[in-house]
């Protein structure tokens, strides 16, 4: 909300002298009046302006004003041809009594007092408002111009001799994350958390198949500057990689409204428009908290940055010549000079909100299999793994293989899955910031198996990784085989070896006998 302490438009004039009668009535006079104001905004200030002095008895009142010297500014405002009143001089010097011009209505008293504010002299000191109500007391009867640090004057009203005003300079926005607690960040509007229990902010991590938890909080008063509000609408688009659950809660404050009677809600594709009817709502507050609440799953299409925008906009039922909701009339969009029923923009209609948005960033990484040690030129292929989000035990996730050595997490009951990499190198998309376990399934051939799960941490911190896809390659090392001793032992051997000699030494004795032989002849 602005807070500059300018003082600008009047919103409302709820009580007004239409014409004053010479003829006498008893009255009632004196300085214990007061001013409440019911809806006063929590750390603004206001302050009070005093117009004209008032008398009253029962439902009649009277107004006059009493001129300050030859110099008073005021009375020349008042008697100029432009004022909506008139000045009727009293028997007593400089006192006048005041009435209303014929035809003027509750707007050209607004406008006339805003063109001579630095012409009021306040009265008393000005409040801070520690909570929704502030109270002015010990004032002497009359009509008074209220304004706050809020940028724009309150209202003007009559103490006779104690009324309540609601602060009408509200502007509509967005909430805190708790309306009661105001963070120090800044953050309002559109909040997301990756649990239903969880803790809202403005991003989240998930994984595809998780659910994402929305929630939007906004600060929607009952009136949208001085005008009365008909319906707050609320568009939120949800980022393609969202499948809307439908399960839309609206809440006014703690209590949950009635789904298509206090609001309505269309949904058109990833564009999620909720609609409430502030206007037809029994006993809709003047200061209002609305909170919106619904889940969405992460599917398919998700990409790193998945966000999620919703805007606020509002409409407004046209005030009447006497400053009061005209409910008769079509109510219209006061921010949007295409609509019909927009009579032109009023300088004083508070603006819109801009766009409030969430993200909900998915994650990936990559895998690297390497013999002995991760060099150029170890590069091993023909491994496989599963991939779990539990160190021991679990249910491998599925996936779906996009292309060669590329993965992501399937979707539900989605055709063409597997729960095996085939890497050398390979990447998976579709996964949380958290650690996940590879499983080695098959070993290249002549390199051992891997006899326990490999642990892979994904972070969420923007340094760690691009486009979600973590920088460091995850390298998984393979060790070659040990040979080992053949079966059967060294005692087969012998046999062979000895048997080879003996077969020698009979060929060898042959040969010798038979030269011996052949020398005995």
């Amino acid at each position: 909300m602005n807070t500059t302490k300018k003082l600008v438009s009047i919103l409302l004039t709820l009580v007004m002298l239409l014409s004053l009668t010479a003829t006498a009535f008893a009255t009632e006079t004196g300085s214990n009046g007061s001013i409440t104001i019911s809806n006063a905004t929590k750390g603004e200030t206001y302050a009070i302006y005093k117009v004209f002095d008032l008398t009253y008895s029962g439902d009649n009142v009277a107004y006059s004003y009493t001129k300050t010297g030859d110099t008073d500014a005021l009375y020349d405002a008042l008697t100029d041809e432009g004022s909506p009143f008139t000045l009727t001089p009293t028997t007593t010097a400089n006192v006048y009594n005041v009435s209303l011009k014929a035809e003027k209505t509750a707007a050209d008293v607004s406008a006339f007092l805003k063109t001579n504010a630095d012409n009021l002299t306040q009265v008393g000191d000005t409040k801070e408002a520690e909570n929704a109500t502030v109270t002015f007391d010990g004032l002497d009867y009359g009509y008074y111009y209220i304004t706050s640090s809020l940028g724009a004057v309150v209202t003007v009203n009559s103490t006779t001799p104690n009324v309540t005003v609601i602060d009408k300079n509200q502007a509509p926005g967005w909430d805190p994350e708790d309306p009661e607690k105001p963070d120090e960040s800044g953050e309002t509007g559109k909040f997301v958390a990756n649990a239903e229990t969880g803790t809202y902010g403005k991003t989240s991590t998930a994984a595809i198949n998780d659910t994402a938890y929305f929630k939007i909080n906004a600060y929607a008063p009952k009136y949208a500057g001085d005008k009365l509000v008909s319906t707050y609408v609320f568009t939120d688009t949800l980022a393609d990689g969202f499948t809307f659950k439908n399960d839309i809660a609206v809440k006014l404050g703690e209590n949950a409204l009635a789904s298509d009677t206090d609001y309505s809600v269309n949904v058109d594709g990833q564009k999620i428009t909720v609609t409430v009817n502030a206007g037809t709502i029994a006993d809709y507050p003047v200061e209002a908290h609305l909170s919106i609440t619904y889940s969405a799953d992460v599917d398919t299409d998700a990409v790193y940055d998945n966000t999620n925008t919703v805007s606020m906009s509002w409409t407004v039922y046209p005030n009447g010549d006497d400053g009061k909701p005209d409910k008769d009339k079509e109510p219209y969009d006061p921010n949007d000079p295409d609509d019909p029923n927009n009579p032109g923009k009023d300088p004083e209609d508070p603006d819109k909100p801009g766009d409030s948005e969430t993200d909900t960033y998915v994650f990936g990484f990559m895998l690297q299999k390497y013999k002995e040690s991760a060099a150029v030129g170890n590069e091993l292929t023909g491994a496989k793994f599963k991939l779990y989000a539990d160190a021991t035990g679990g249910t491998a996730i599925e996936l779906v293989k996009v292309s060669d050595g590329v993965y992501r997490v399937a979707g539900t009951n989605e055709q063409g899955t597997t729960t095996e990499i085939e890497a050398g190198f390979a990447q998976i998309f579709g996964l949380d910031a958290k650690t996940y376990y590879l499983e080695e399934t098959v070993a290249p051939a002549g390199y051992n198996i891997l006899t326990e799960r490999v642990a892979v941490a994904i972070s969420s911190d923007a340094e760690y990784h691009t486009n979600g896809i973590m920088n460091d390659t995850n390298n998984i090392i393979n060790n070659a085989g040990t040979l080992l001793p053949s079966t059967g032992g060294m005692g087969t051997t012998l046999f062979y070896v000895l048997g080879s000699l003996l077969a020698v030494c009979a060929v060898v004795l042959l040969i010798a006998k038979r030269r011996m032989t052949r020398a005995e002849r």
